[in-house]
């Protein structure tokens, strides 16, 4: 087996990173500006408001997109992506209902009344993003990584744009969810320019309804398992965001948000594009019966030897850099952020890595897991909650995000070595 930084790994790698980059830039770059435009206030309503959304956006095709790239038939890849079209059109028409029937309960709960019928835009953003996703999965099998980054480029320029826009005409908490929203659209429309792949999601149109059906059975483990999984994964991620909103005010979620803002980017600039290229190399050996380890083990040792030396630097710079960048007045996320870093350090590594359980048809041992990790989150972010500190529910938080991304990185080397034993 060639090393990890082989040349297919590292120029599909390079590809990703390159393009998602210079969108992330783009979004650090013009935050100095934006958090001199918008209050921690506005923040914390429009953190509260993305959060919902990205909760929603987990249940909105049944996490089948993931499944996409393990057939070997292209035709069986493209029964997948009706399917989640499908399972998108249904839950968008769900939304819609409730939205319209609970409208007052779900600003009340939320305390969202500022937003008002900004609400109504949630449905519409579930099914737009659902098909950015089904395009991105498609193109990350046919190793299209190029259309995959003009995604992520697209959704994030023009984001970071609107919101700049807005905050000069003064159209504040308005602008952050109109700006939202244009990024996820362009996202998905950059996919109709993916230049000779568009023909392959012309197969999408010969499927039989009963091929659908065959591979929504075959890959069930998806919305049985993995679905539940990712959805519990993604609401405690956001339980700081609720629960603080709620106990401590809405000006302490606009901190947490930059915190995760400026510490996530970067980290999710990397995980996301390794993830893309390391999913389809790992799944591509996997169906050929061929070792995975190496690359696996290499990459964690390269990854630990990088990573380790830079968050002890963030640790000591974090301070002085958010005080010069973003004001005086946003320096408590440099504290969140500090808090956060043992937690930050192991998400980078275990998020590259999500989808060996699926690879394994581990799905439900992970979705156990998962209950567990939830039920600890939520403990210890009570924990503060009861000691009416919210310094202590950071740092419970934190540590049991680090405890239990550890565990999960030391099964997923087990379930590595098991399946090699086989052969």
């Amino acid at each position: 087996m060639k090393t990890f930084f082989s040349s297919e790994i590292r120029k599909n790698t390079f590809r990703l990173l390159s393009a998602n980059a210079i969108s992330q830039l783009i979004g650090l770059a013009v935050y100095p500006l934006v958090t001199r435009l918008y209050s921690p206030g506005e923040f914390g309503l429009y953190n509260i408001f993305i959060t919902l959304c990205g909760i929603l956006f987990i249940l909105s095709t049944g996490r089948y997109e993931y499944a996409i790239v393990l057939p070997k038939s292209h035709k069986d890849a493209a029964a997948l992506a009706v399917v989640c079209f499908r399972v998108a059109c249904w839950f968008t028409l769900l939304l819609f209902f409730i939205s319209i029937v609970f409208y007052s309960q779900i600003l009340a709960i939320l305390h969202l009344e500022e937003l008002d019928r900004l609400i109504y835009l949630i449905p519409i953003l579930v099914f737009i993003n659902a098909l950015g996703l089904i395009g991105m999965y498609w193109c990350n099998r046919f190793k299209n990584f190029g259309a995959v980054g003009r995604y992520w480029m697209s959704q994030n320029s023009v984001n970071s744009t609107m919101k700049i826009i807005f905050g000069f005409l003064k159209y504040t908490l308005f602008g952050l969810v109109w700006s939202f929203f244009a990024g996820v659209v362009a996202g998905t429309v950059s996919f109709l320019f993916a230049g000779k792949y568009r023909k392959n999601f012309r197969l999408w149109r010969n499927i039989r309804k009963e091929h659908v059906k065959q591979m929504a059975c075959h890959y069930s483990n998806y919305p049985k398992y993995n679905l539940p999984h990712a959805f519990i994964n993604t609401f405690s991620a956001g339980l700081p965001v609720f629960l603080f909103g709620h106990f401590f005010g809405n000006e302490l979620v606009g901190f947490y948000g930059l915190a995760i803002l400026i510490s996530f980017r970067p980290i999710n600039l990397l995980t996301t594009s390794f993830y893309q290229v390391l999913y389809q190399r790992m799944a591509e050996q996997y169906n050929r019966k061929e070792s995975i380890y190496l690359l696996f083990k290499k990459f964690c040792l390269h990854a630990f030897s990088v990573l380790i030396p830079c968050f002890i630097l963030i640790y000591f710079i974090s301070g002085p850099v958010v005080k010069y960048f973003f004001g005086f007045e946003w320096l408590e996320a440099a504290t969140i952020l500090n808090i956060l870093l043992p937690w930050l350090l192991f998400c980078f590594i275990t998020g590259i890595f999500e989808f060996i359980p699926a690879l394994f048809f581990q799905q439900k041992k992970a979705f156990m897991i998962e209950i567990l990790y939830g039920t600890g989150r939520l403990l210890a972010i009570l924990l503060g909650v009861y000691m009416q500190d919210y310094y202590i529910s950071l740092f419970a938080y934190s540590m049991v995000g680090a405890g239990f991304k550890l565990f999960q990185l030391g099964w997923f080397r087990h379930l590595i070595i098991s399946y090699e034993h086989k052969f």
